[in-house]
């Protein structure tokens, strides 16, 4: 799938079971790299979503949408949108620790150490033998130690 072959989709008609099916296609797209096309199809899942007649039931699945929208938006390098997908996530689910410990990347990549910390502490809270968690807060120690 190319830029140009975007798949254009009617979201005020989109049902739960097409709602599943744009999902999936969105995570095929990522899967083959085709990020900017995957985050387009995840806006019009949550979309859907916010539509839905059962939508507090919907939040978890909303907010799995949403981390995986700060996947593809990470993916292109826009840093903003996908702190902005990631803390939507964690609003909604706050035990998706992935997306705090994807927020202390970002926030390290940033230089905002404070952020990072405060992000990889919730991670870690929520699976303290995350060996990878670990990891950044190792290297946030040492990077914010070199900055200061």
């Amino acid at each position: 799938v190319s830029s140009s072959e975007t798949p254009k989709v009617e979201v005020a008609s989109t049902s739960p079971q097409s709602a599943a099916d744009l999902f999936a296609r969105a995570e095929a797209l990522c899967e083959s790299q085709h990020f900017a096309e995957a985050a387009e199809l995840f806006r019009c899942v949550l979309a859907a979503l916010r539509t839905s007649a059962d939508r507090e039931a919907m939040r978890s699945v909303e907010a799995e949408v949403w981390a995986h929208l700060g996947v593809a938006m990470q993916s292109l390098d826009d840093i903003a949108a996908a702190i902005e997908s990631y803390c939507q996530a964690v609003r909604m689910d706050p035990s998706l620790h992935v997306c705090f410990a994807n927020l202390a990347t970002l926030y390290m990549y940033l230089e905002d150490f404070h952020k990072a910390e405060e992000h990889i502490s919730k991670a870690l809270e929520l699976e303290p033998q995350n060996d990878a968690y670990l990891e950044i807060k190792a290297s946030m120690r040492q990077r914010s130690r070199v900055k200061q």
